[in-house]
């Protein structure tokens, strides 16, 4: 519900990826995150919501992962991924 309504209320800017981040932020009651878009084999934050930039240890690994990102469309929590980094194997 949280995700619809805040896609229902959208962006006062009109920025897709920024509507569709506060409705995961809210549907999984978490407080920051941001979206990446792998752009020419760069990574690029396209939506933004109080998250720090990425660490270059932690944009290694974001590398790494990238083309089996594409295949699963995954989802990542960067903090789960600083604790737990070898959960994230194929």
């Amino acid at each position: 519900m949280k995700l619809t309504e805040c896609l229902d209320a959208g962006d006062p800017e009109g920025n897709v990826y920024a509507t569709g981040l506060r409705g995961f932020i809210k549907a999984f009651d978490y407080k920051q995150g941001c979206f990446l878009k792998l752009n020419n084999s760069r990574l690029e934050m396209i939506a933004n919501i109080d998250q720090d930039d990425l660490s270059q240890s932690e944009l290694s690994v974001l590398y790494t992962f990238c083309e089996f990102f594409q295949s699963k469309n995954w989802i990542v929590d960067i903090d789960e991924l600083r604790v737990k980094p070898l959960c994230m194997k194929a």
